[in-house]
């Protein structure tokens, strides 16, 4: 049994925990052994599975770009796919980054240029400005 009592609970029937508490718990050499795993590790491990995920459903809401009412994710992907637009989830700081590291600069402000363009044209002939 380990010497230190410091882990060691204080209480009620103290005597018979102590003497199982190597049996429970291992002895303080094993203790110091045991891998502590951080939540970093486990979301990096959860992001890497290929387990499968249920996302939960999508409360309903108004398009702001058509107006109509989206009330689940085929209706969604419908809406997008109908108006050419996408969800700003669907870029990742990953994904920006990659892309920004394959673009030049100079293409990155011709294309930010072209989408605000596209942007404000769409406006414009939905009557929003």
């Amino acid at each position: 049994m380990s010497d230190n009592n410091s882990t060691r609970r204080t209480g009620y029937n103290n005597n018979m925990f102590s003497n199982n508490f190597d049996r429970i718990f291992g002895t303080e050499e094993d203790r110091k052994k045991r891998a502590i795993v951080t939540n970093a590790e486990i979301k990096k491990a959860a992001l890497s599975s290929k387990s499968a995920y249920i996302m939960k459903p999508i409360e309903p809401f108004k398009s702001h770009v058509d107006g109509s009412i989206i009330s689940d994710r085929r209706q969604l992907k419908e809406h997008n796919q109908r108006n050419g637009v996408t969800n700003s989830a669907d870029y990742s700081s990953d994904f920006m980054n990659q892309r920004r590291n394959s673009l030049g600069a100079a293409q990155d402000r011709t294309a930010k240029k072209e989408r605000i363009e596209a942007l404000q044209q769409t406006m414009r002939t939905k009557g929003y400005e």
